[in-house]
């Protein structure tokens, strides 16, 4: 960008998740942590119009709080691909003069933890996507929310427990270890 002074720009990055949202701001010639901030959560697949606020006051707050040049918006949200909304998120960001990249969160960790490198990534939080990259191309597995899947991440993990006390507690001969501590751990013995 012509008449920035990269030695005070900044850049503005978000990891806008299922559980929680973190936005940083960052010294664009040597990537010092600048200022950071974590408001809750952002997964526009679960909340779409309480994602939209928070990603929105993240940004803005940090817009407001800094003296410098913001040269750029990087946010990787939770859901993103799946909703399909990345226009109207793109539209929220009009205001800002600067490019903005918006991608699904998943990726944004893929290319942070490989450097631009070929491989995959798993993660597995309060939901769960597999991504990887191979001579270019992304691809992914999974990622499709609560209701449609996220096996393997903590809320299923939870919901199966759930669903096997359930089914124990339908059937009085079986009494494995797992339905007698969660019903121990909220002081019954009836569900």
């Amino acid at each position: 960008m012509k008449g920035v002074c990269y030695m005070t720009a900044f850049l503005i990055g978000g990891d806008c998740g299922g559980t929680k949202s973190t936005f940083v701001t960052l010294t664009v010639d040597n990537g010092k942590l600048r200022k950071k901030m974590t408001l809750g959560p952002a997964n526009v697949i679960a909340d779409p119009v309480n994602s939209l606020t928070v990603i929105k006051a993240g940004v803005t707050r940090l817009l407001a709080e800094e003296q410098d040049n913001c040269v750029g918006i990087v946010l990787g949200v939770a859901g993103l691909t799946t909703a399909g909304i990345q226009e109207q998120l793109q539209r929220e960001f009009a205001f800002f003069a600067g490019p903005v990249w918006l991608l699904d969160d998943a990726q944004l960790a893929l290319y942070g933890k490989l450097m631009g490198r070929d491989g995959a990534l798993l993660i597995a939080g309060t939901g769960s996507i597999a991504y990887a990259r191979y001579q270019g191309v992304f691809t992914r597995a999974g990622g499709f929310g609560h209701l449609l899947g996220d096996e393997g991440s903590g809320y299923w993990i939870g919901r199966e427990a759930f669903l096997r006390v359930c089914k124990a507690c339908d059937d009085p001969k079986v009494t494995d270890e797992l339905t007698k501590e969660m019903l121990a751990n909220e002081g019954t013995t009836d569900p």
